[in-house]
């Protein structure tokens, strides 16, 4: 028996003419009232399954998304069942790459272009960053040197982790290079000032862990005789601010010079041991806190007074880039996001291509409309043909 549809169901599965979002809850029925507006324009206004652009955002849904459709489709004995299989009912970066590989030849890649996972190109980046920052100490560059005595306060590590981060920021922008170019204006003040503060409270966060793991083999004994504090209690007491600090300020203001419980009298020498090793790891703690600045505002300043060296750093993220580009070029693999970037350029600089793809769309439809990225949406919005359906969690 047939679901009774309520007045707002009913309204997005037949509505015409413009731009509509379906904004409902998880299991309210988005793609129900997806599948039921495929019938509806297929059975009542002479559409073809090869007239919609169906788009989702994991394998897994567009696979149910073909089987919802497909079945209802076959239940009114309607022919297109039969395509459903040929259909554009995919993935963004399904699509996309579909896209790039039928034109490929106006691009310039192969046709056989490949998807590498993420995980082996975030590895590539890494060592691109090391292989520039290891050039850049042998040819004792001077603007690189100058970044690193005043960016860096015991070792290049946080350096190398800003240049992993912030470039891959760059390369979710439609346009990287431009994003670069035009950082220092735009975004210097608010976004990488809290990036590179964040990537410290995060350093201090760190050592956290350790330290709760080593606490727990800590002697618990009497400080001395008669006492009820033991060593133990003591340096958790005396931690549990440290150990509950959310943010910068209250890490840096709970980070004491040393741990104030004196060494309880006759221990084994294995406790002894243990306490010299936490003693240990807590310094590195503290001499880390040392050479940051005490608190965020402290912090900003210092980072305000440097933004002549935010330049150093955005010519490194373009060197990077230039590098990567190089190596996926060479060996003919890229990411996803190299395929949407490939697809929306595509489209916006041929008119032909554009025109092409969307002669051939009557209906746009977005599963989960509210995870499209900014490239996502942009490629859409270029392809975009009398109605789009986006439904939205």
């Amino acid at each position: 028996m047939a679901l009774a549809l309520t007045k707002a169901q009913q309204k997005a599965i037949c509505e015409y003419g413009q731009n509509i979002i379906v904004s409902a809850g998880a299991g309210s029925g988005k793609t129900f009232v997806l599948t039921e507006r495929v019938l509806h324009f297929i059975k009542n206004h002479g559409y073809h399954l090869s007239d919609f652009l169906i788009l989702t955002f994991t394998n897994l849904a567009a696979s149910e998304m073909k089987e919802r459709i497909r079945k209802k489709l076959t239940e009114h004995n309607l022919p297109d069942a039969a395509l459903v299989d040929t259909s554009d009912i995919c993935t963004f970066d399904s699509y996309a790459l579909s896209v790039v590989k039928k034109y490929h030849f106006l691009l310039g890649v192969s046709s056989n272009i490949s998807i590498v996972d993420s995980n082996i190109i975030a590895v590539r980046k890494r060592t691109i960053i090391n292989d520039l920052f290891e050039e850049l100490y042998k040819e004792k560059n001077e603007a690189f040197l100058k970044l690193i005595n005043r960016f860096c306060f015991n070792d290049d590590e946080e350096l190398r982790t800003l240049v992993f981060k912030f470039y891959n920021q760059a390369l979710n922008e439609l346009d990287t290079n431009n994003y670069l170019d035009s950082f220092i204006d735009k975004y210097y003040q608010e976004e990488l000032i809290s990036e590179i503060i964040n990537i410290y409270e995060e350093k201090l966060k760190s050592y956290i862990p350790h330290l709760k793991s080593l606490i727990i083999d800590l002697p618990d004994v009497p400080l001395k005789k008669g006492s009820t504090e033991t060593f133990y209690s003591a340096v958790c007491e005396q931690l549990s601010a440290l150990f509950n600090a959310e943010s910068y300020n209250e890490l840096m203001e709970n980070i004491h010079e040393n741990i104030t419980a004196n060494t309880p009298r006759g221990l084994l020498e294995s406790d002894k041991e243990l306490i010299k090793s936490f003693r240990a790891e807590y310094k590195k703690l503290v001499d880390f806190s040392k050479s940051l600045p005490e608190s965020v505002s402290s912090f900003k300043e210092y980072l305000l007074e440097s933004i002549p060296y935010a330049k150093i750093l955005i010519n490194l993220i373009k060197e990077v880039d230039i590098r990567l580009k190089a190596y996926k070029a060479k060996y003919q693999i890229f990411e996803f996001n190299d395929i949407a970037k490939l697809a929306l350029n595509l489209i916006k600089s041929n008119e032909e291509v554009r025109n092409t793809l969307k002669i051939g769309l009557k209906m746009i439809m977005i599963d989960e409309y509210q995870d499209t990225s900014i490239l996502q949406e942009a490629f859409i919005n270029l392809i975009v043909e009398k109605m789009k359906l986006m439904l939205k969690t």
